[in-house]
């Protein structure tokens, strides 16, 4: 069983085209937030990373991740678990 993400970050660079394309091609749902849009935004991702404004911030479930790498997001999100599970 796959997770949502809500995914804060700025306008489209290398990294987070990294990680926004690897959450698509994982059939992850997301929620793609620019906290140069949105104070809220911006203010939850300071809140989270001690003041400073790192992007990308996934929230997970209950949990947040700055700046992950493909393997924790796969870790994490459980992505291959289910093949393995049917003998894929």
């Amino acid at each position: 069983m796959s997770k949502d993400a809500l995914f804060y970050t700025e306008q489209i660079g290398v990294q987070i085209a990294r990680e926004q394309k690897y959450l698509q091609d994982n059939h992850i749902n997301f929620q793609y937030i620019e906290v140069d849009k949105y104070t809220w935004a911006a203010d939850k991702v300071e809140e989270i990373n001690n003041g400073k404004r790192i992007i990308p911030t996934l929230f997970i479930g209950d949990k947040s991740y700055t700046n992950p790498d493909n393997s924790i997001l796969k870790e994490v999100l459980n992505i291959g678990e289910e093949s393995k599970k049917k003998g894929i």
